[in-house]
């Protein structure tokens, strides 16, 4: 080997090294949020080997449809030989199926039904995010349309431009690039530049265009009885702080209609699949520009809306650069996560939170979390007339049913006693009574099939009295739904020294293994 052969195979050497301690150790590869909670929690690098190798190209799907079968080609992105995503480009969405490297497959299972609407997929083929603003009415059209894929090897980007010159003077470009984060696995870095000359909406209020919308997998609204699995929680971060909100996914909550305000370099996130592993999408804009985030969730999707600068750029237009990034949360951020979420409510019932291995005995009040967005309901308050211990204890009118979360989340197939001193006053016929309730959730794995538990009961004549639930969760920690019940009419009903704690661990845990190739 020549002088110069071997000189050059030293620098490639290091070079390689460099590369790869630079992926290990640079924080500049991920979102400032998700940054800080990789650091605060420890995530190891469990991806640092992987070395991704993106294609793109267009491949042919057979459905059914009302016409019969049909062909559609639909852009799929791959690691060699893996799917990573693909990219519906009628309806500018984009749908990732795999965060683990390890685990990407070499085989893709697409939904059996098309449609033309461009919902498909929704819900039934991975994380979407989508590469068009809606804007201007709710069917994704714009007069001019145009995309283009570039690099390869470590980053693949895709380009996507939707421009409007008849009716609006408006254009919008977004800029995706896949790459494989040390931490995080795979990663879709997304810079979208919107720009405009129009300062209302079509009702003559402040434009607010909406840039991207975050759907979860196995979340299909029309499909809910028969999804695999379900996501738990969604987390979003406030403004003007550094806490983590949240709130329980059930069919009867949905957020506010002007949704939450996010914080600048903040996300919205879906806790979590069976993995432990959390779709997040982060969002940083320019200082003046306000995030917002609103969506049903009985379709958990998101919609990240941003206002318009105060002033025109050269060129009369408002112009709008904002940064998202669409992540995979491992299990270590997640579990990091569901140790500081403060739960809000927005559901038509009313509850309260309680962490798991503590008793509440309600002499601060943590009812009402102290976040702008937080409902707070009458029916639920501390009351100082009433307590077995303490001053205080947790007072409820009549006849009712409450909430109870547990947080964090309960550990699939691990049994759990709930605990609570009650007392009911002046019940107005023998057959008033409380009780402790375990329900099953109506979002279950198929072939799941689980029985209530409820506690024995207290009545006026008993005073203040222990009851207890034993309980053993199901596969997810979703499976029950934990109540405080009332039946009956009565003055008041006090709770006090509630607690929830782990009798027995889960008998299978699974642990995560990356077995790299």
């Amino acid at each position: 080997m020549s002088v110069f052969e071997g000189k050059l195979g030293r620098i490639k050497f290091w070079c390689t090294l460099t590369f790869f301690s630079l992926l290990v150790l640079s924080p500049v590869l991920s979102a400032d949020e998700v940054d800080k909670l990789i650091e605060e929690a420890g995530a190891p690098a469990s991806f640092a080997i992987h070395t991704a190798d993106f294609s793109a190209k267009q491949e042919e799907f057979t459905f059914d449809s009302n016409e019969g079968k049909i062909e559609r080609s639909l852009w799929v992105i791959k690691d060699r030989d893996r799917y990573v995503a693909v990219w519906h480009q009628e309806a500018s969405k984009l749908y990732v199926v795999a965060a683990n490297p390890a685990r990407a497959s070499k085989e893709i299972k697409m939904p059996s039904a098309y449609d033309t609407s461009g919902d498909s997929f929704d819900g039934k083929l991975g994380v979407r995010v989508t590469t068009f603003p809606c804007c201007y009415g709710s069917i994704q059209t714009a007069d001019k349309h145009r995309f283009s894929f570039t690099g390869g090897w470590g980053t693949l980007t895709l380009t996507d431009t939707s421009t409007w010159t008849k009716e609006h003077n408006t254009e919008a470009v977004y800029t995706l690039t896949f790459r494989c984060d040390p931490v995080l696995g795979y990663v879709v870095d997304i810079d979208v530049e919107f720009k405009t000359n129009e300062e209302e909406d079509g009702n003559g209020n402040p434009f607010e265009p909406e840039l991207v919308n975050l759907y979860p997998n196995h979340t299909f609204m029309q499909k809910m009885p028969d999804a695999e699995w379900r996501y738990e929680y969604t987390v979003y971060t406030p403004p003007n702080s550094d806490k983590y909100v949240g709130w329980i996914n059930d069919v009867s909550q949905s957020d506010l209609a002007d949704g939450v305000r996010l914080r600048n370099g903040g996300f919205s996130s879906f806790l979590f699949d069976p993995e432990r592993k959390g779709p997040a999408l982060t969002c940083t804009v320019d200082e003046g520009i306000k995030l917002r985030n609103a969506a049903s969730n009985l379709r958990f999707d998101r919609d990240y809306y941003v206002t318009l600068p105060r002033g025109r750029d050269m060129n009369g237009h408002f112009k709008v650069d904002a940064k998202f990034c669409l992540v995979f949360l491992p299990p270590d951020i997640t579990r990091y996560i569901m140790e500081k979420v403060e739960i809000t409510d927005w559901r038509s019932n009313d509850a309260f939170a309680i962490r798991i291995g503590e008793t509440e005995d309600f002499e601060t009040n943590r009812i009402s979390k102290s976040s702008e967005y937080t409902k707070v309901y009458p029916a639920l308050e501390l009351s100082d007339k009433e307590a077995h211990s303490g001053d205080k204890s947790f007072a409820v009118d009549g006849e009712s049913r409450f909430r109870i979360d547990p947080q964090p989340v309960l550990e699939p197939n691990a049994t759990y006693m709930l605990e609570a001193w009650v007392k009911v006053v002046k019940g107005q016929t023998s057959k008033t009574e409380a009780y402790l309730l375990a329900e099953p959730s109506r979002w279950m794995p198929k072939g799941t099939k689980l029985e209530p538990y409820q506690s024995k009961s207290v009545k006026d004549e008993d005073g203040w009295k222990n009851i207890t639930l034993e309980f053993k969760n199901g596969p997810l920690g979703s499976t029950y739904r934990l109540y405080a019940v009332v039946n009956g009419p009565c003055e008041k009903t006090y709770f006090d020294d509630v607690s929830i704690m782990m009798a027995s661990p889960p008998a299978d845990v699974l642990l995560d293994k990356f077995n790299l190739d």
